[in-house]
Parts: C-alpha cells; structure tokens; sequence
C-alpha cells in the first residue's frame, strides 16, 4: 500500500505534498481520525492551542505592519508579477515566516533540533537561511548565467583544465544512468526540487556508479563513467 503521489501532489504545494508522502502507511489500514499532536490525547483543547500561538509568537518576534491598507498593496504587487505561481506562493510563505524551518518545527514540537545541518548555524530560520547564511550570501552575490547550459559547460571546461589533453564524447540520456533517473524521477513533478544534504538513495547510488574516479598510475587515464580523459 503506497501513497497516491500524483493525486497528493496535485492538492497540496510541494512542501506539505512532501511531508504528507514522507508519512508511512500503516499495513493495517485502520480508520482515519484527526489528531491534534499538541495534545497527549490527541484531542483538540483551547488551553493547548493558546500555549502553541503563545510560543510561536514568542518566538518569532515578527513585528506585522501598522497599515493593513499598505500591507494589502504590497501583497497584491507580488501577486501580480510576471514569476511563476510557485515563486510567487515561496515568497509570500518567506515574507509572512511560515516556511516549514527546521526552528519553526521545533517551536511545534515536530523535531528536537532546530540547528541548520548545511553550516552548523544553530538555528536554522527563514532569515537566516535566506540572508544571513554565507552559502546564501554566495548566491545573492553570483551574478547567474545566461544559461544553465552555459554554466553546465563553463564547469566541465574548469574541470578538465587540470588536464594535459582531454576529449570529450557524447552519451545519451538512456546512458547516462544518473540523468535518465533524474529525468525520471522530474517528470511528475510541478515544482523546483533541490537536494542540499542528501537525495534518493537509487539516484545517490547510480551516480556513485557512474562517477567512481578509476586511475591507473602506469597508464594515466581517468574514467569518469562512460567518458574517458586522458591526461
């Protein structure tokens, strides 16, 4: 018994449809009920719902605006840019501080850590994650390509001038085992995925496969996959 991913991720936006798929499925099948997790019970009381809203705001120390009138403009500016819906929706969830933080779920009692694993920082919130992270301040200051091609390039080109002489060859996707997964794995989804601490683990092990490093001293090549450079 599995998941309906696509139904899941047609409902929700990435971010829950994820969590929701990332929930085991009991192979007992009981019925469905709602759980309220700030309870023991499991029941819904007003006393726990006020101490939950008590140390979010405590918490986040978000100071709204005074003018609802300009706080409604500015909403209605972001939605009205040419950016796709998603960007837009991840926006607006960073400016109102409702991303899914790992502080954030903390304050909700749904993990035990709330540090930032990418740069040991110990507490990983919107800001900080979005601004005040160097490997966030590495990305506001990169000035992108034109085109991810380009940068694609540009990185093979780095790689091989540590090179005497190298060739290149083109492979398929169908031979490309890492890509042909990752095409795979890209097609049903409608949104951005990135992967910053690990991936799925048959997509980690088909590029460990493919780009296991084999040199031989006597010979001096390098293989990488179904490429080879010699040096």
């Amino acid at each position: 018994m599995e998941w309906k991913a696509e139904r899941v991720q047609g409902c929700f936006i990435e971010e829950d449809a994820d969590a929701i798929l990332s929930i085991p499925l009991s192979l007992h099948r009981p019925k469905d009920r709602l759980i309220w997790v700030e309870s023991p019970s499991g029941k819904f009381m007003v006393k726990s719902a006020y101490r939950l809203a008590y140390e979010v705001n405590r918490g986040g120390g978000n100071a709204d605006c005074s003018n609802p009138s300009a706080r409604k403009k500015v909403w209605k500016g972001l939605w009205r840019m040419n950016l796709p819906h998603k960007v837009k929706h991840f926006s607006w969830k960073a400016a109102r501080n409702i991303l899914a933080s790992k502080e954030a779920l903390r304050q909700r009692h749904i993990v035990v850590d709330g540090g930032y694993a990418l740069c040991g920082n110990p507490t990983e919130n919107v800001l900080y994650v979005l601004w005040f992270c160097d490997h966030a301040k590495d990305v506001w200051n990169t000035t992108a390509p034109s085109s991810l091609i380009l940068f694609i390039v540009d990185g093979i080109l780095q790689q091989a001038s540590c090179f005497r002489s190298c060739c290149f060859t083109h492979t398929k996707r169908q031979g490309n085992v890492p890509a042909h997964m990752l095409a795979q794995y890209s097609k049903p989804l409608a949104s951005y995925v990135a992967w910053v601490e690990s991936c799925p683990s048959h997509i980690e092990r088909a590029c460990a496969q493919d780009m296991d490093l084999c040199s031989s001293a006597t010979q001096g090549y390098c293989t990488c996959g179904s490429d080879s450079w010699s040096m």
